[in-house]
């Protein structure tokens, strides 16, 4: 880590943020793209949240298989569990 950045912990806007872009890219594109996305977000929203923003592939990818898929399957299982399905065949 470099020394002269200071430790600092991410607000709760800039967390949800992150986990929404997150989301955003795992539905509509490869978590690759996240790389190029920060870049633009970060140039074009200087004095925004959007300035903070420090994810690439790798955390977005991390995001995605450790906080966001437990969340969702979780979620998919009590609506399984409370809600009726019909199965219909082709």
């Amino acid at each position: 880590m470099d020394e002269d950045r200071p430790i600092l912990k991410a607000s709760q806007p800039v967390k949800e943020m992150k986990l929404q872009l997150a989301v955003s890219v795992a539905c509509h594109s490869a978590t690759s793209f996240v790389d190029h996305l920060g870049e633009v977000l970060i140039k074009h929203g200087k004095n925004s949240v959007f300035a903070q923003l420090e994810m690439h592939w790798t955390k977005c990818s991390k995001l995605v298989t450790h906080v966001i898929r437990p969340a969702f399957k979780a979620h998919l299982k009590n609506q399984l569990r409370t809600q009726k399905f019909a199965i219909l065949e082709p």
